[in-house]
């Protein structure tokens, strides 16, 4: 089905997605990572000095991790569907992220998303660098 003809129920779920990764990494909430991707998840941050994750479990880890750098508030916007099927599809937001300091960092997140048993999740994340707001 093309993104028109996607039911307003399978819309609002992506949304909630979206809107409850930054509720979940604000509050460290690590475990519940699980209810936002899929086991076999690929996490990619190489454009923040990062690597590309591969793995719920190894996300977790990532994330729990002593040397994690964590924004004071990752406020996610901007969320919408690119193509959306019965079980597959894509979709983009924005990360306004605060830090410690007040400055804002803006990156995006492109998602591929699937619907399994547990409704819909994030199977692949690529989390791109945009601008920071004290530099032009």
């Amino acid at each position: 089905m093309t993104v028109s003809n996607a039911s307003i129920a399978d819309r609002l779920d992506l949304l909630q997605l979206a809107f409850r990764y930054g509720t979940v990494v604000d509050d460290r909430d690590w475990p519940a990572l699980g209810q936002i991707f899929t086991d076999d998840v690929e996490f990619d941050i190489t454009d923040f000095a990062g690597t590309v994750t591969k793995g719920l479990d190894a996300l977790i880890a990532l994330m729990d991790s002593p040397n994690a750098r964590h924004p004071v508030a990752h406020l996610i916007t901007n969320v919408y569907v690119e193509s959306l099927d019965a079980t597959r599809g894509t979709m983009r937001s924005r990360l306004l992220a605060v830090q410690t300091d007040g400055s804002v960092y803006v990156g995006s997140y492109s998602d591929e998303v699937t619907r399994g048993e547990n409704g819909w999740r994030i199977q692949q994340r690529v989390c791109s660098y945009v601008r920071r707001t004290d530099r032009n």
